[in-house]
C-alpha cells in the first residue's frame, strides 16, 4: 500500500488541492460496515497509579501546546490492550514483527534491562487534544487527553503490550521502565485530522540509521580515518589522499566547515568526482568491507552488499588480532583503486548491469588464481591499473589485458550460469563461487584469460602475507589463551555471573546474555574467541563489583 501511495502525487482541481488515498481491503470492509474510528479519550489520574510527568515547551506555534516527558512502560501496554490497533491509526508504519534485530533488541531490553529503557531507546510521539494538566513543583502530570493518537513509536508500543502478554507478573516489571514521550494538543489547530496525518508522516521520515554507523567509534575505523588523513599518494605528479567516511556524511561536513577557496583546495586534496576517467577518493565503511572480503575471497558475500557484507567483514574483524598499520593502509588504497578502475573496464568493455557483482568475482578469482601472491604494491600506479594487467586501446575504445580478459570470463560465467535467475540474486550463492573455482582449478580458467604477469607477484617459494585480513577464522595462539581462560571457569560460574547480575542489577542486558552464552557454548561446541574476548572484559568488571563465585557441593 505504501508503494502504491508513492505513486499518486497531490493535485490541484479547480484551485482545490486533491490528496489520493490507496484503499486496500481492510479499509473498504471498515467502510461498509459504517465502522467509525472511536475516538480515544484518557483519564491518566483516574486509571493508573503512576504520574505521567512532563515539562511544557515554549516558543512553537500559538495553535499548538507541546509536552515532553516520562510515561510509565505498564501505561503504554495498557492503552495497547484497551484500544489495540485503533490508538495506532494514524500511525504510518505497522508493527514489524519481534523478527527484526530492532524489535529483538527491544525485547530484549524490556526483558532483561527495563531500568536501561530510556537510554536505548527514543521514545513515542503522540497527538492529542484538550490535555488537562497539574503542576506537581517544577514538573506537571498529564492528567487526561482527548482524541490521543500514537503516531510515531508503535513498535515500542506493541514490544510493551507483549511483554505485558507473556509476563506472569501482571506489568509490574514494566512500571519500571520509563518511555519518553513528545506529546502534542491539536485542540486549537483548525484540521486536526490533516495535523495529525502530517505529524505521523514527517517523524517516521527521518534518516535511516544503517547497522555500518553503529561501529563508527571501534578503533579500527578511528585509525583508519587517522591514516586516511594523513598519508598523501602522488597521482599525475599530483598530491592527493583519499577520505575514509569513518560517520556518514562527514565529507561533506569537513569540506562545508570552510571557505570557497579552502573547499576548492579541499576538492583537490580529496578528488570526490568520479566522471570520465577519474575516480572518487572518498571511501565509506561498507566500501571498506566489500573491497576487503572480494580480496579475501568472499566474492558471494561481497555481493550481497550493504549490512549483510559488512557484518561479515566486522565478524572477522572482531577474530583478529588487527591493528592497520601505514602499510595495510596503503595496501588498502591500492584495492580500492583496483576496484574502482575495474568497474570502469566493466562500464567500457561491456555495460553497467551487475557491476559490483562482476568486479567481486574478477578480483576473488584473480586472488584465487595467484594464491593470494598479489604484490599490491605492483598493481596499481599512478593511481590507475598497472599496464600489464589493463591497457586502454583507443582504436577500439576498449580495455585489453589480463584484468580485462578476467572480467568477460567471470561475466560470461555469471551469465551462463545463472540462467533464468537474476545476476545478482545468483552471485550471492556460496554455490556460485563454488562452481567458478571449479573452472579455475581444472585449467579452463586459465587456458582462456592466460598466466598472471609474474611482476606483480610475490616469488612462489618465499612469499608471505601481510597486512591483510583473514577470513578464514584461524585461531592465533594468543586467542586461544584467552578461550582456554574463559572456558577454564566452568559454565556454573558463567551461569552464576549472569543470576548474579540480574538480581543485583549489574552490567548491561547484553553482557548478561553473554555470561549465559557462554555457559552455553561450554556446555556445547565450545566457546568462540568473540564471546570469550568479552568474558575476559566481564570476569574483571564483575570482580571489581564486587562478585564472588561459591561453586555447587
Amino acid at each position: 500500500t505504501r508503494l502504491a501511495q508513492n505513486m499518486f502525487e497531490e493535485d490541484n482541481f479547480n484551485e482545490a488541492k486533491v490528496r489520493y488515498q490507496v484503499w486496500d481491503l481492510e479499509k473498504i470492509n471498515t467502510f461498509t460496515s459504517d465502522k467509525q474510528q472511536a475516538e480515544i479519550n484518557i483519564n491518566f489520574d483516574r486509571d493508573y497509579d503512576q504520574n505521567f510527568s512532563c515539562i511544557q515547551i515554549d516558543n512553537i506555534e500559538a495553535n499548538m501546546k507541546a509536552y515532553i516527558g516520562i510515561i510509565p512502560g505498564y501505561v503504554v501496554a495498557d492503552i495497547y490492550r484497551k484500544y489495540h490497533r485503533d490508538i495506532l491509526e494514524l500511525n504510518v508504519r505497522s508493527f514489524l514483527s519481534a523478527r527484526g534485530n530492532v524489535n529483538k533488541g527491544l525485547k530484549a531490553t524490556i526483558a532483561e534491562d527495563p531500568d536501561r529503557f530510556i537510554a536505548y531507546n527514543n521514545g513515542i510521539t503522540a497527538t492529542a487534544t484538550d490535555i488537562k494538566t497539574n503542576h506537581n513543583g517544577d514538573f506537571m502530570n498529564i492528567i487526561s487527553a482527548k482524541n490521543f493518537q500514537i503516531v510515531n513509536g508503535g513498535q515500542t508500543t506493541v514490544s510493551l503490550y507483549n511483554h505485558l502478554l507473556s509476563s506472569s507478573d501482571q506489568g509490574e516489571s514494566l512500571k519500571k521502565i520509563s518511555v519518553p514521550i513528545k506529546i502534542l494538543d491539536l485542540s486549537k489547530m483548525p484540521m486536526i485530522d490533516e495535523e495529525v496525518k502530517l505529524i505521523s508522516q514527517f517523524s517516521n521520515t527521518q534518516n535511516k540509521v544503517n547497522k555500518t554507523d553503529f561501529y563508527a567509534s571501534d578503533p579500527f575505523h578511528i585509525e583508519i580515518e587517522k591514516l586516511s588523513r594523513n598519508t598523501t599518494f602522488i597521482v599525475n605528479n599530483v598530491p592527493v589522499r583519499w577520505f575514509y567516511e569513518r560517520k556518514r556524511g562527514s565529507f561533506d561536513v569537513e569540506r562545508n566547515m570552510g571557505s570557497y577557496s579552502e573547499q576548492s583546495k579541499f576538492d583537490k586534496i580529496y578528488p570526490k568526482k568520479s566522471s570520465g576517467d577519474n575516480i572518487s577518493h572518498v571511501f565509506s565503511k561498507s566500501e571498506l568491507g566489500r573491497t576487503e572480503l572480494a580480496f579475501g575471497v568472499q566474492p558471494d558475500v561481497a555481493s550481497k552488499g550493504g549490512d549483510a557484507a559488512f557484518t561479515r567483514f566486522v565478524d572477522a574483524l572482531s577474530n583478529n588480532e588487527f591493528t592497520p598499520s601505514d602499510n595495510y593502509y596503503k595496501d588498502l588504497i591500492a584495492k580500492l583503486t583496483f576496484w574502482r578502475r575495474m568497474e570502469k573496464i566493466v562500464h567500457k568493455n561491456h555495460a553497467r548491469h551487475s557491476t559490483p557483482q562482476i568486479v567481486s568475482y574478477s578480483i576473488a578469482s584473480f586472488v584465487y588464481l595467484n594464491q593470494s601472491r598479489i604484490n599490491f604494491t605492483k598493481i596499481v600506479e599512478d593511481g590507475k591499473i598497472n599496464e600489464i594487467l589493463a591497457s586502454y586501446n583507443s582504436a577500439y575504445d576498449s580495455f585489453e589485458g589480463h584484468i580485462p580478459k578476467i572480467i568477460s570470463y567471470v561475466r560470461e560465467f555469471l551469465t551462463s550460469y545463472s540462467e533464468l535467475e537474476d545476476i545478482m540474486l545468483y552471485a550471492r550463492k556460496v554455490e556460485c563461487w563454488n562452481s567458478l573455482k571449479k573452472f579455475i582449478d581444472n585449467g579452463d580458467f586459465i587456458s582462456k584469460v592466460g598466466d598472471t604477469p609474474a611482476d606483480i607477484l610475490q616469488d612462489r617459494n618465499s612469499y608471505t602475507v601481510k597486512n591483510q585480513i583473514d577470513f578464514t577464522n584461524k585461531i592465533t595462539d594468543n586467542m586461544q589463551k584467552d578461550i582456554d581462560s574463559v572456558s577454564k571457569e566452568g559454565a556454573d560460574y558463567w551461569w552464576a555471573v549472569a543470576s548474579w547480575a540480574k538480581e543485583n542489577n549489574k552490567l548491561s542486558g547484553i553482557q548478561r546474555s553473554m555470561s549465559a552464552n557462554i555457559a552455553k557454548q561450554i556446555k556445547g561446541k565450545g566457546v568462540s574467541y568473540k564471546l570469550a574476548k568479552q568474558g575476559v572484559r566481564i570476569r574483571k568488571e564483575v570482580k571489581r563489583m564486587g562478585f564472588k563465585f561459591q561453586e555447587k557441593l
